[in-house]
């Protein structure tokens, strides 16, 4: 008969549970492997025989979110009028953001170590935006954008508009959550009409 593990998949879910609550009150900074272990009630060894390292166990953190992230965006059903499809793929975002809050200015605001901001993403991350990017190319090719019009840049603006809306909703700044929901509908909505209106 085997010997028994000492540290499960439960203490590891824990940890991770434990980590997230570190996180959310302090940032990723805050998070040391003495103040994990003893807020989870383990010994550091147990930290690092489940992990190799904080960075490991954040790392477990960010995969999950983006996880999530995918699975939002991926629900929102292709059809064949691609530019309708860009609120609910805000809105997915929005929800991605939400469902893990406490990591996303980590996971969504790369920072480079020198200091530079990162131009590449985890290849979840990077699935989510091609699923967008798609979006927008489909509708430039059926006609839905005005001319002239660069998929990049469409993009990009998409993208400064929900990380700034996700950002403000995060920290508290945008109201009550029905004020919330009126910002974002009105917004993207406003924004994707000017897309598709006259030049």
């Amino acid at each position: 008969m085997g010997r028994p593990r000492e540290h499960n998949d439960d203490t590891r879910e824990r940890l991770l549970q434990v980590a997230t609550g570190i996180i959310r009150r302090g940032g990723v900074e805050a998070l040391t492997v003495r103040g994990l272990a003893a807020e989870a009630g383990v010994t550091t060894r147990a930290i690092y025989s489940l992990f190799s390292g904080l960075p490991d166990l954040v790392a477990e953190l960010c995969s999950r979110s983006s996880a999530a992230m995918l699975r939002h965006h991926e629900a929102v059903p292709v059809t064949d009028d691609p530019i309708s499809e860009l609120l609910p793929l805000a809105l997915a975002f929005r929800a991605g953001a939400r469902e893990h809050a406490d990591l996303y200015e980590k996971l969504y605001t790369p920072v480079a170590t020198d200091g530079s901001v990162a131009t590449e993403y985890p290849p979840v991350i990077q699935r989510t935006v091609g699923r967008v990017q798609d979006t927008i190319r489909r509708a430039i090719l059926a006609g839905q954008l005005r001319r002239p019009v660069n998929d990049h840049e469409v993009l990009q603006g998409l993208w400064a508009i929900v990380h700034g809306l996700t950002s403000l909703e995060l920290r508290g700044v945008l109201g009550t959550p029905q004020e919330c929901d009126r910002i974002w509908h009105r917004t993207i909505t406003d924004h994707v009409r000017g897309l598709t209106g006259p030049t």
